[in-house]
């Protein structure tokens, strides 16, 4: 027959020519087919029309994504992702498109480095690393040391108030260990070496103080040392009153009047100094003893008085004088 084999007996109705790769489809009144697509192309319907091959990524409201070099993304590379909800604020998780907008996850905890975060927000197994600053109320270490910083950069610890597990005092770093230094109130602290903070009660001698509780009795005292590093204090003395050494014991504030030497020895008196300056200056003064005056001082040890015509002459220890009328019974003189 001439023609082409109707629909009704199983035909085309239609006379075409193949292509590998068409697809057949039907219009009113016959098959057609399509032209070849390309490659990873997807067939369209086009309603009534022709269907056509349709490049995938163009396909508006059914595919929202596009993968290029390896990497899948939106296809409007501005779409944030939300998963959880469609609304970014009831999300579960929201990956932000758009530079500045914030992404969160509101669910769960976090883990890197671990598939089974434990009760941490965020669990880091491994090596973390912060270019800027770490903002923490509390930061717990779960090894048995925790290190901050390294040889090559400064570690600082800031805050209106640092505190450091239950240290309490001033914290004193030993070989990379901190601890604690207590001390009693109104101490006075210094260094007792060169890593080191000790405290006394009262500034050692050594320190420069008097290494006592040397109490200002009032205007006049006098400061003496009672050992080689501690002190003392005189209460001030009745005015025209002097000091008057007791060898090691306390000096006393003593009566000019009682100062009595019972001999002459070593009894000296230098006066001297300027117009300005001098010991005595438009005043007198009167130097004295008791006793009498040694032999070996010129004197005669000896209260005498003397009497017209009396002879002195000595006796094992002074000068006496002979008294009265004197006689003569030898006339010998001895050259």
């Amino acid at each position: 027959w001439t023609g082409q084999l109707s629909l009704a007996r199983g035909g085309t109705n239609k006379a075409m020519t193949a292509s590998a790769g068409s697809v057949a489809y039907s219009d009113a009144d016959s098959l057609e087919l399509t032209g070849v697509g390309t490659s990873g192309y997807v067939l369209t319907s086009a309603g009534t029309g022709t269907p056509t091959w349709t490049n995938p990524t163009l396909l508006p409201g059914i595919n929202w994504w596009q993968r290029t070099s390896g990497s899948l993304a939106p296809l409007n590379i501005t779409d944030s992702l939300n998963l959880g909800a469609t609304a970014t604020a009831s999300a579960l998780v929201h990956l932000a498109g758009t530079s500045g907008e914030n992404s969160f996850i509101n669910t769960g905890n976090v883990g890197i480095g671990t598939s089974a975060p434990s009760t941490y927000k965020l669990q880091v197994v491994g090596t973390g690393g912060f270019s800027t600053s770490v903002n923490s109320p509390i930061f717990q270490g779960q090894a048995a040391a925790v290190t901050f910083g390294n040889a090559s950069y400064q570690t600082n610890i800031s805050g209106s108030s640092v505190v450091v597990n239950s240290l309490t005092g001033m914290i004193k770093g030993t070989s990379g260990t901190l601890s604690a230094i207590t001390g009693t109130a109104g101490y006075v602290t210094y260094w007792s070496d060169a890593n080191t903070i000790a405290a006394e009660q009262f500034v050692t001698t050594a320190q420069g103080g008097l290494g006592a509780n040397v109490t200002a009795g009032g205007i006049g005292e006098i400061l003496y040392s009672t050992g080689t590093t501690t002190y003392d204090s005189l209460t001030a003395g009745t005015s025209g009153y002097i000091l008057k050494a007791a060898g090691a014991a306390a000096p006393a504030w003593t009566a000019p009047a009682a100062l009595t030497k019972t001999d002459d020895t070593n009894v000296t008196a230098t006066l001297g100094g300027s117009a300005s300056t001098a010991l005595v200056n438009a005043a007198s003064i009167t130097l004295g003893w008791t006793g009498q005056l040694s032999l070996a001082r010129g004197g005669t040890n000896k209260a005498m008085t003397a009497s017209a015509g009396s002879v002195a002459y000595s006796d094992a220890d002074s000068l006496e004088l002979i008294t009265g009328s004197l006689q003569i019974t030898s006339w010998h003189l001895l050259m």
